[in-house]
C-alpha cells in the first residue's frame, strides 16, 4: 500500500463518531498535489472538476 493510498471506510468510520450519518462523505479522496490556490483556502471549483472527474467512471 502506497502512502497516496487511504482507507475510506475507516475514515468515514471515525467520523461517523462525531458526525450525524448525513454529513458522512460517499467518497473519500486523498488531497491532491498543489491543492491550495494563492491564499490559504482549497479551490473548491478545482476540487469539484477533480472529484467528478474521479467520479466518472462510478457511473
Amino acid at each position: 500500500q502506497s502512502e497516496r493510498d487511504i482507507d475510506s471506510d475507516r475514515i468515514r468510520a471515525a467520523l461517523a463518531e462525531f458526525l450525524p450519518k448525513f454529513k458522512i462523505p460517499d467518497r473519500v479522496f486523498p488531497w491532491p498535489e498543489g491543492a491550495l490556490s494563492a491564499g490559504l483556502k482549497p479551490d473548491r471549483s478545482s476540487f469539484r472538476v477533480l472529484a467528478e472527474r474521479l467520479c466518472s467512471h462510478l457511473h
